[in-house]
């Protein structure tokens, strides 16, 4: 009798925990599929870059560092797997090298970045997603340089544009189905055009302008994550 009832507990027991895991599952993927489906009706996207906060409280500067820039990414959905984005950033960088014996060199440089272009998404699982397309940009520096030469004092002005396309791939990770942080790599493809002028301020018959212009191709591996919300 005692083996019986101890039997009969034993499925009871067994019997309770099933009704309790069935019921915490169903909840559970209900509410993933609430969310998901909460998701796939959310048409756009806006974050940031989070390695320009980094770069600006970085407390040393070395001009072999590019100008940090602040981008603001907008997404929309135009079909559940299509989407077309637009970035747009700035930056701006002011240093000064002090000389005991000699004026100081300044430099200042103001960056202007754009992007405009689609990306095809692929969902791994619920978590990750793979993303590849295109951009058209257009880059914009002006850079302006003032130091010191014996006597002489040489400002140089320059102004680099370029354009070209961009293609893309980066991956997603969906934190929650609002909150997503990206990474990507981009071969940039670019016609550039750039303007040097050199003035001296004591002898101006030595003032110069140099013009280049050309075709340029360059591979960015993952260099920077962005912290998306969708909206």
């Amino acid at each position: 009798m005692y083996i019986r009832a101890m039997w009969c507990m034993f499925k009871k027991t067994i019997l309770l925990f099933c009704k309790v895991g069935f019921f915490h599952s169903t909840v559970l993927a209900h509410t993933f599929h609430s969310d998901s489906t909460e998701s796939s009706l959310l048409k756009f996207e806006a974050g940031f870059d989070m390695f320009f906060f980094l770069n600006v409280f970085r407390r040393t500067y070395s001009p072999e560092i590019e100008t940090p820039i602040f981008s603001l990414t907008i997404i929309h959905h135009l079909e559940p797997e299509i989407e077309m984005r637009v970035i747009a950033g700035m930056g701006k960088l002011d240093y000064t090298i002090q000389n005991n014996s000699l004026p100081s060199n300044s430099s200042n440089t103001t960056s202007y970045r754009f992007r405009l272009g689609l990306e095809k998404e692929v969902f791994c699982n619920k978590r990750w997603m793979f993303f590849y397309g295109a951009d058209m940009f257009f880059n914009k520096d002006i850079i302006q340089t003032i130091q010191p030469s014996g006597s002489e004092i040489i400002t140089d002005n320059q102004n680099n544009t370029s354009y070209g396309i961009v293609p893309l791939a980066g991956v997603k990770y969906f934190i929650t189905p609002r909150i997503i942080l990206s990474t990507e790599m981009d071969f940039y493809m670019s016609y550039f055009y750039n303007l040097d002028n050199s003035s001296y301020k004591i002898n101006p018959k030595e003032n110069s302008a140099l013009l280049s212009h050309g075709f340029n191709t360059s591979f960015f591996p993952p260099n920077d994550i962005n912290l998306l919300f969708k909206f």
